[in-house]
């Protein structure tokens, strides 16, 4: 049997680029270019053999190649470049491959040490829960796994700054966690960035302003906040601001047209949908609520434009709106009760979708209505393979938190919900799904039993 490492062996009918753009590329430089995510090129291997290269050309360099590799290898099998390094790139043919080189050594020895790859081919990756509850504590929960620690919770590493009701949204394979109030009750608009590999968070670049539970979306390597409050009385602002999150600037976009409390945010297509909610702005009887609409702007992401979209089959306040599949899920929300010798609201518990190869607008779907476990405080989750709610089925056991997967014939417990989120003195206030490596989970699981 031939001892040639299995990368090598795939690597033989590769072929490197010999420009000297490439090649005096400085190492600063390098590390920029191999962080980055997003567009197309040939493959990892490649990626990685362009490494090779620069090792050999800069021999006395003593980077530190292992969080090379790791930059090249991320989440995805798609990696974003400048136009100079991805022409560099796309002239592989220009030699025979050196993996017999001093370099290719180095990339060998850092490929058989990284955790994030040793992780992935040894044990898969795993999608969890990762909860942010009132003691400024992030905790992740495997709703979704049946085998020993099925609905446990454990506790990540803590946060640079602490923070209560932070927003949090994935992208990349990291966890952000953005604003909040820090432990002395004052808005923040710091941003900070998880990675479950390392279990370990930086400091990203601040908001351009301090807010509370603003909606966060994520595409395509950037983030998108919208409104949120920013003071006392809680009254709603109509910032958008964009986030990138490889080059860590933000950028400020057209304002929200008609900003509303309680309005839900999804992202698909690349469009943004405002959907629902009401005026901030309370009438003269003092009734905020009175106003719930049915109404939904988009925001196209290329054009940087406002447009009107379709609108609800049904009014609804404090909805859940997530993407899955293309389609658009608007889930749950609230209403007032119209009849003049009623009082109070009346809690939504249908679903409608927006698909996206239906011109005729929303669809209520029956096999979607909300469980009673789970309408108060609705928060709809999804990745590429699952679509999740979570929400209180009563208001006076703030303590649990249920959860639902979507399935075609509706809503069904997940494997891990005999436990979940039953949090003792824990209130849970924002969440997100993310996608891990299983060692990494089992890993946090040991150090908390430590």
């Amino acid at each position: 049997m031939s001892s040639q490492h299995p990368f090598m062996a795939l690597s033989l009918s590769r072929q490197i680029v010999r420009t000297e753009e490439f090649r005096n590329l400085s190492e600063e430089r390098l590390k920029d270019l191999l962080s980055q995510d997003g567009l197309t090129v040939k493959s990892e291997v490649d990626i990685l053999t362009a490494l090779v290269v620069w090792l050999n050309s800069n021999i006395t360099a003593t980077p530190d190649v292992e969080s090379l590799v790791t930059g090249c290898l991320r989440e995805s099998n798609d990696l974003k470049y400048d136009p100079k390094f991805q022409r560099a790139l796309q002239d592989l043919r220009a030699s025979n491959p050196p993996w017999d080189s001093p370099g290719a050594k180095r990339v060998l020895d850092a490929l058989n040490k990284t955790r994030r790859i040793r992780f992935i081919r040894e044990r898969g990756m795993k999608t969890v829960l990762a909860c942010a509850d009132g003691n400024a504590n992030i905790y992740l929960v495997d709703i979704l796994g049946s085998g020993k620690h099925a609905g446990a919770h454990v506790r990540v590493a803590p946060m640079w700054f602490p923070r209560i009701k932070p927003a949090l949204v994935v992208e990349g394979g990291y966890l952000f966690a953005l604003g909040g109030i820090s432990t002395d009750r004052v808005l923040q608009n710091d941003v900070q960035r998880y990675d479950p590999v390392s279990n370990t968070w930086i400091l990203m670049s601040p908001m351009p302003f301090s807010c509370c539970s603003p909606r966060v979306v994520a595409h395509a390597g950037k983030l998108y906040v919208l409104g949120g409050y920013n003071n006392e009385v809680e009254l709603e602002i109509s910032n958008l601001e964009e986030f990138d999150i490889y080059a860590n600037k933000w950028r400020t976009l057209p304002s929200i047209p008609n900003v509303r409390r309680g309005a839900a945010v999804a992202v698909s297509d690349e469009k943004i949908y405002y959907i629902g909610g009401s005026p901030w702005q309370e009438l003269p009887d003092g009734s905020p609520f009175f106003r719930v609409l049915d109404a939904v702007e988009i925001f196209c992401i290329k054009e940087e434009i406002w447009v009107a979209g379709p609108q609800l089959k049904e009014r609804r306040s404090y909805a859940t709106a997530i993407s899955h599949g293309g389609n658009i899920f608007v889930i749950g929300g609230a209403r007032p009760i119209e009849c003049p010798s009623a009082q109070g609201q009346l809690k939504v518990t249908g679903t409608e979708a927006l698909f996206s190869d239906s011109p005729m607008g929303w669809t209520i779907l029956s096999k979607l209505r909300v469980p009673n476990e789970a309408k108060i405080s609705t928060t709809a989750l999804a990745n590429n393979e699952h679509l999740v709610i979570v929400g209180k089925g009563d208001s006076s056991d703030i303590m649990r938190d249920n959860c639902f997967v979507m399935e075609t014939s509706g809503w069904t417990f997940p494997p891990g919900v005999e436990s979940i989120l039953t949090s003792g003195t824990n209130i849970f206030f924002s969440y997100a799904l993310l996608t891990l490596p299983t060692a990494a989970m089992q890993d946090l699981f040991s150090d908390d039993s430590e």
